[in-house]
Parts: C-alpha cells; structure tokens; sequence
C-alpha cells in the first residue's frame, strides 16, 4: 500500500531540489540549544515550510544529532474528516519529493485493536499534519521507518489508555514520538502571544492531565492538543527522569511582517531523558 503525496506544492515544494534548498537555508540559520537530553519526544509545528519549516527542522535536526533513531511515530491531528480513535496506516510505504519512506509494520500490527488504535488508512489521504512531517525525517535519518497515527476523538481515559500502550510498545523499540501541532489561531497578535506562552508553558510542565483541562477551558490553544497529551502521557509512563525546552517559537504575523489579521503560533519542543 502507497501514500503518494497530497499536499507537495503547497504546504512544501513539489520539486526535490527545491525542498534540498530550503533544508540548506534551515540548516545555516537554525538555533542549537545546549541541553544534554536523550530525545524521547518532541512537538513540532506542521505549517507550509515557508511559515513554520525552520522551527521544526531545528526541533528535528537536535533530535537526531543525538542519535539516529530507527522508527518515528507521528501523531497527528485529522483537519478534515472527524472520528473517534487513532487511526494507523499499518503497512507499505509513504512518498514525497525526497523518496520513499517504510511503515514500521510489525510496531503498526503491534498496535491495532489495542484501545483506539484502528486500521484505517483511508483517513490519511487528506490529512497534512504527518504527511509535511516526513521530509525533515527523510532527509536527516534516510533510514528511518515511521507509524503514522491520525489522532480523532477521544476522552480523557482513552488518551490515558493510549499512553500506556504507546509507553509498553515504545519502550521495547528503538523510536521517537512526535507530535504534530500548531499552536494559536486567532485575529489578536497579542492574543496569540500571550496564549502562546501559556500552552508552552503547559507542554513544558510535563503534566498531560494539567495541559488537557487547560486545552478544555481555553486557558491554552493548540490545533494538535490530544495528540501533545498523548505524547505527554506516554512519556510519563516511561518513568525515565526527564526535562523539555522550548527549540524555537515564531508565528505568522512576524514572519510575514504584518500584525494585523489572521495569526498562527508555532513552536517546537523536545523531552528527552537527563544524562
């Protein structure tokens, strides 16, 4: 089964060199944060390129200049069709303009009919969120193997469940869990920053239960909020000592220039482990 790209020239150029150079022009101005951390997760934002690509790709350049992972397991949030679990795509190959990249089948199969987990590939034809997540993957661990997980509906003890079964799977794989999120939305530049660091500051706590009621009364705003609990969660579960730091946060109204209109936040975070 394939996944060919859906949204190759728009949210990200269509052509392989084009996207080679842009990762050149991310490379040459990305941030580096000192933090001796093993990665165990990270949120990213999922944004055209031009808007987001330099916050994810320093998040994913750090990430892997640790150590180069085998399995990347994406959550991502459905834009367009809603349902209720997380839906897989369980084998075969995802392509972009950089190539293809393998499903981890046996870590897909290992997950199916497990709480939410269903076998839905259908769901992910439309969806974004994963699918501008897979060249930062390809073209900084060309081996790598994925499990893309469209996250839909769930309460509160669903995204618990998850998590302990996401902690019991992982912890017996060589793999990173990622996020896939923006943050604000909205028509107050302001606004936006302000809310903005209050959902940092909830990711950072590492508390999922905290950010999630937050997430439902408001008090912080991010498009990908179940899938950042989830990952929240599951790194609780782990019970490894760990941290999380802020790599780099912007937001549209000053990449553009103009603070007025529609603003969209993006940051990018990583857990790791204390060494």
């Amino acid at each position: 089964m394939i996944r060919y790209p859906h949204h190759a020239g728009t949210f990200y150029p269509e052509a392989r060199e084009e996207i080679l150079l842009l990762f050149e022009k991310f490379e040459a101005k990305k941030v580096v944060v000192e933090e001796k951390l093993q990665p165990l997760g990270a949120v990213v934002p999922h944004a055209g390129y031009i808007f987001s690509g330099p916050t994810a790709y320093a998040c994913y350049s750090q990430i892997f200049s640790s150590k180069k992972y085998q399995n990347a397991l994406v959550l991502g949030p459905s834009h367009y069709v809603y349902f209720k679990g997380i839906a897989l795509w369980p084998h075969g190959k995802w392509v972009t303009p950089l190539g293809e990249i393998r499903i981890n089948e046996s870590f897909a199969n290992a997950l199916i009919g497990k709480g939410p987990f269903i076998d839905a590939p259908d769901l992910h034809e439309r969806e974004h969120s994963i699918e501008v997540q897979i060249p930062y993957l390809q073209f900084l661990n060309p081996e790598i193997k994925i499990i893309p997980c469209l996250v839909g509906d769930l309460s509160f003890s669903m995204i618990t469940e998850t998590a302990r079964i996401l902690a019991e799977v992982v912890g017996e794989n060589d793999v990173i869990m990622i996020a896939s999120s923006d943050l604000y939305h909205g028509y107050s530049y302001k606004e936006c920053i302000e809310t903005d660091q209050k959902t940092i500051k909830g990711i950072l706590s590492l508390d999922g239960k905290s950010f999630y009621e937050s997430a439902s009364r408001g008090e912080v705003m991010a498009c990908g909020e179940t899938g950042i609990t989830i990952l929240l969660e599951a790194i609780k579960k782990l019970g490894k000592n760990t941290k999380g730091y802020l790599v780099h946060y912007t937001n549209s109204a000053d990449i553009t220039g103009s603070r007025s209109g529609y603003v969209v936040g993006y940051a990018s975070v990583l857990i790791g482990e204390k060494q």
